[in-house]
């Protein structure tokens, strides 16, 4: 594998982290301006790049355009879940989900019933309990 199909890789997994992260936003139905200034936070961490609130927001509309979040939630950790393959992606975007649905001062009854379904799935429920051991 070349270095150059490495960093596409890394790159499409960088974005996979990022939907997934507006998908742990928005499953409670509420878009909350903390949430959005975290997946900034999180896209910067990321990509290197600094984007905007309004650019936070065209990540959202695409989101919506692409999924329907009328689905179960267990839809949702399946689609999350089966979307990210590797071990390492996986537990960065477990800390990533977590500090989405942290970031808003509470811990929604969706949004911990979406991300316990996904860390078991990953098997990273341990780092999750790590991060909501510290909250």
């Amino acid at each position: 594998m070349s270095p150059r199909d490495i960093a596409t890789i890394q790159l499409e997994s960088n974005k996979k982290i990022i939907n997934a992260s507006i998908k742990m936003m928005m499953i409670d139905g509420n878009i909350d301006n903390r949430e959005m200034e975290k997946i900034a936070e999180i896209y910067f961490y990321l990509f290197n790049e600094h984007i905007s609130l309004g650019d936070v927001k065209e990540l959202i509309f695409k989101a919506l355009r692409e999924d329907d979040y009328s689905c179960e939630i267990s839809e949702v950790a399946n689609s999350i879940s089966n979307s990210i393959e590797f071990k390492k992606e996986r537990s960065l975007a477990t800390e990533a989900l977590a500090e989405v649905m942290l970031s808003d001062g509470e811990i929604h009854a969706l949004e911990k019933q979406l991300i316990y379904m996904i860390t078991d799935l990953w098997g990273t429920t341990d780092i999750l309990e790590d991060i909501l051991s510290d909250y």
